[in-house]
């Protein structure tokens, strides 16, 4: 476990010397900073205290979680990451619509599985990568799945290599959809190709008076 936890709901009038003189009753504080909003430059009612040792911070997460503070009710909790953080945003952003794989279009035909790793794995840890072949020819299709280990590097991966110019070629990346939603675009456009060709036909018949 951190040293650190994060205390929320906090008086908004606390001082960090305070703060500091709380958190001493369970253990030795070695740093205390109220968190101040960016914009407003109000207090945000929340902040970080570092014990020193990571024991003293579990047994404060544990002593005043939800403990009654001049008629608050506070929450002491380990800090997240910041790639959690960042994941819950976009979760409550996107909802559950966030994957961890994506597709990748326009690719160097002679490109390898290993060396597309490697690409991706500038923007996070990868746990596969599969290049697409044609299912008659065997012929690398310049196409590949990638999948990421979090949702939220996949994100990163899409808007940081999508339009990005590799080997003298722009390739796409998106999310990767499903199956259905793939199978469902392929059916549309048969569906709109096939009523643009009727529409045509039509034009080309003798016009009865």
């Amino acid at each position: 476990m951190a040293t650190k936890v994060y205390v929320e709901n906090l008086p908004c009038d606390i001082s960090e010397e305070k703060l500091k003189a709380v958190f001493a009753q369970i253990g030795s504080v070695e740093s205390v900073r109220l968190e101040i909003d960016l914009i407003t430059r109000r207090p945000k009612c929340a902040g970080y205290v570092e014990m020193s040792l990571d024991v003293d911070a579990y047994r404060a997460v544990n002593f005043f979680n939800g403990a009654m503070f001049t008629d608050r009710i506070i929450h002491v909790e380990e800090p997240k990451p910041f790639y959690e953080w960042a994941r819950e945003i976009l979760r409550n952003r996107f909802g559950e619509e966030m994957t961890t794989k994506v597709y990748v279009e326009n690719l160097p035909c002679d490109i390898t599985e290993e060396r597309l790793k490697d690409v991706f794995s500038q923007v996070g840890a990868v746990e596969a990568v599969r290049i697409q072949t044609d299912l008659l020819t065997l012929l690398n299709r310049c196409s590949g799945v990638v999948e990421m280990s979090l949702d939220l590097d996949a994100y990163r991966a899409v808007n940081c290599f999508n339009g990005a110019t590799f080997k003298d070629r722009k390739i796409h990346v998106e999310e990767a959809k499903p199956f259905y939603e793939k199978a469902k675009g392929m059916v549309m456009d048969r569906v709109h190709l096939l009523a643009q060709y009727g529409a045509d036909w039509k034009k080309q018949l003798p016009k009865w008076h």
